[in-house]
């Protein structure tokens, strides 16, 4: 779980994982947060792994990925520190997972057709479409920050560059043979803290996501994609 200043968000998210019956260990990757951030985790007997200045959102998730990587877990699913994402969702992720041996799940806001077509909503929907188009499978929800990788993938969601981890991470492991799947889910309206997505960072996302695409089209050897 990326933190980054979530310190009026965070004891709302403990509530909620608290509510998950899966057996799912949990780390908080706090990404040089300047508020009490660490220190109500630390409180709550969480683990914390600590950037000492915010590297920014990538890091924080590939920080993640090398510590499931180290520690051998079989998958690791990313579920944002910002109050937005519900118990249920994050267990059907793992459900999917499970059930299909998809290798990158997805939770989808857009699956079932609902969307507001504001301005970052279209961004979100045009590189949905992009992805769609290059990587041959169907994408809905091109910036969900619920997604599940599995260990075979590790890699790649380490070394490859990339923007967000979002659409282009769908492209580079379905590129190199991942089975992906997308499943429904609902989120909440951020009730503290501020969104990553300022103005400038919505303005440059889609120039560096497809810059990211296009590295992961020549970094990336296609791989035979496992049997469903």
């Amino acid at each position: 779980m990326p933190v980054y200043n979530e310190a009026g968000s965070l004891p709302r998210v403990l509530a909620l994982l608290d509510e998950i019956e899966e057996p799912l260990d949990r780390v908080f990757i706090d990404d040089g947060s300047s508020d009490e951030s660490r220190a109500i985790l630390e409180r709550a007997g969480e683990k914390v792994i600590r950037h000492p200045v915010n590297l920014g959102y990538v890091e924080a998730l590939r920080t993640a990925v090398g510590f499931a990587d180290r520690e051998g877990y079989a998958f690791v699913v990313f579920f944002d520190g910002d109050g937005q994402h519900r118990p249920c969702d994050l267990e059907g992720v793992v459900r999917c997972h499970r059930e299909t041996g998809a290798d990158f799940v997805l939770g989808s806001r857009f699956l079932k057709g609902r969307r507001r077509m504001t301005p970052r909503h279209f961004v979100n929907f045009l590189m949905a479409r992009i992805v769609t188009l290059l990587a041959g499978v169907k994408l809905t929800d091109s910036s969900s920050g619920l997604k599940l990788i599995s260990r075979r993938f590790f890699d790649p969601a380490m070394n490859l560059p990339l923007e967000d981890m979002h659409g282009e991470l769908v492209y580079a492991l379905v590129r190199a043979g991942a089975e992906f799947r997308e499943v429904p889910i609902e989120v909440a309206e951020r009730e503290e803290g501020e969104s990553m997505y300022h103005l400038t960072k919505a303005l440059l996302y889609p120039l560096k996501t497809i810059l990211c695409l296009l590295a992961a089209k020549a970094l990336v050897a296609p791989g035979e994609r496992a049997a469903s």
